[in-house]
């Protein structure tokens, strides 16, 4: 987490849960969750399916896009289904 913070990740975001299952912290299940969420203040993505934006990156040759995220608004809520686009 440090690592992060130095370089001022701004979200995390992977195919599964950032977190190590089960958890190497005693008595918190998903410390990753905790740290970047509460502490950090950080967005998280969890369940992205990051294999066809591989393969377009890979036919374009072009590893760095642009990531656009709206998610919907749910008022009082803790997350929300959203629609990601990587604009190349």
């Amino acid at each position: 987490m440090p690592w992060l913070r130095e370089r001022g990740v701004a979200m995390l975001g992977s195919d599964y849960t950032n977190d190590v299952l089960p958890s190497m912290v005693e008595g918190v299940s998903q410390p990753v969750h905790l740290l970047t969420l509460v502490a950090m203040g950080m967005w998280l993505f969890d369940n992205l399916d990051l294999e066809a934006l591989a393969e377009t990156a890979a036919a374009q040759n072009r590893w760095e896009f642009m990531f656009v995220a709206a998610p919907l608004a749910v008022p009082g809520g803790t997350g929300a289904p959203l629609n990601p686009l990587a604009v190349f």
